[in-house]
């Protein structure tokens, strides 16, 4: 029997977003790192991973291009739940995101009809987008990634209303969809400035020559 699995999309900005998801996923709430084979994954992943690359690989694959797959950068899991944690290389490539879930959303619709051979299949999934304010500020951010992800193939997508967190402004969650913005004082910032804030607390013998503190 196919297992039934459930599936969680982060997509962050940048490396340090990946490095730091990755430390919370596994220490704060239990998840373990995977190494599966593109095989292993559940669908539509197993099959989705596998034809991006050779894809790309039809158009006579390169060292450079072998760095533009946009695949996760790390798979966790804890039971029944994977999640793929992506770099998606920043504001400026959100088309990246959009592109990906072109290919994933039709898939995901069809997974439990036709799993592709697979051992598991991905019977719910939920996404979580995590921005850095930056100036523009956490209200900012969150039109510019509704406007972005609104619609995918001309199809809605996200359409609900960000419902904001009461215990934390800087969360968002819209139907299956959910935005975290990092930010620092006044809504404006990035991660590194919480987690420097952070540093300069618990451990000011380390950050003593950093002007932030």
């Amino acid at each position: 029997m196919t297992r039934k699995v459930k599936a969680l999309l982060v997509f962050c900005e940048g490396p340090h977003d990946v490095a730091f998801v990755r430390r919370l996923l596994k220490h704060c709430l239990g998840f373990t790192k995977v190494e599966w084979r593109f095989s292993e994954f559940p669908a539509p992943f197993n099959s989705l991973f596998r034809a991006s690359v050779e894809r790309h690989a039809a158009r006579d694959l390169s060292l450079d291009m072998a760095h533009k797959f946009f695949l996760p950068d790390r798979v966790l899991q804890r039971e029944d739940v994977i999640a793929l944690v992506f770099n998606s290389g920043g504001k400026p490539k959100r088309q990246t995101i959009v592109d990906f879930l072109s290919d994933f959303l039709p898939l995901f619709e069809q997974a439990t009809v036709f799993p592709d051979r697979a051992d598991a299949v991905v019977t719910q999934a939920r996404f979580l987008f995590l921005y850095d304010a930056d100036a523009k500020g956490i209200e900012k951010v969150r039109k510019d990634v509704k406007t972005a992800f609104g619609s995918i193939d001309s199809e809605p997508w996200l359409i609900d209303d960000w419902q904001l967190d009461a215990a934390d402004p800087t969360g968002a969650i819209a139907g299956d969809k959910a935005l975290y913005v990092w930010s620092g004082k006044g809504g404006q910032g990035t991660l590194e400035d919480i987690l420097m804030s952070v540093l300069c607390e618990s451990k000011p013998e380390l950050a003593k020559d950093v002007k932030q503190c």
